[in-house]
């Protein structure tokens, strides 16, 4: 009988703190903000959309007009001056571009003639807002 009394208090006290203790959030979080260089740029969607500033921007377009398609990628830190950009009609990094979710760490680099030559992206729940 005791041994069931402690199993029973043992157990009320355990599901008692996990109910007062709140909700638990499982996952890392990444809402880094936009960081460029010479020859490239990386940062987070959600990071750059609510950044203090509100001058942050990140993100590749892709468009056609009846012929071959394009990527452009962007990115700013909101600071003038600290911005790149690239363009690309490479097929494969076109297909990248068109895959960046809107949640998403974007990653972009390119030549001295302004075109792309890697761009990349996680997509993971760590970047949702």
């Amino acid at each position: 009988m005791r041994t069931n009394l402690v199993t029973v208090i043992g157990t009320t006290v355990l599901g008692m703190s996990l109910f007062f203790s709140g909700p638990a959030w499982a996952g890392a979080v990444n809402h880094g903000q936009v960081y460029v260089s010479p020859r490239g740029a990386f940062g987070s969607t959600y990071g750059a959309r609510h950044h203090p500033s509100r001058g942050q921007y990140i993100g590749c377009d892709v468009e056609s007009f009846g012929g071959t398609p394009r990527a452009k990628c962007i990115a700013s830190t909101g600071v003038r001056g600290k911005a790149r950009s690239c363009s690309t009609t490479n097929w494969n990094l076109v297909q990248v571009a068109k895959a960046i979710p809107n949640s998403a760490q974007i990653r972009f680099t390119f030549n001295a003639d302004g075109k792309c030559t890697y761009i990349g992206y996680d997509g993971g729940s760590r970047f949702l807002p």
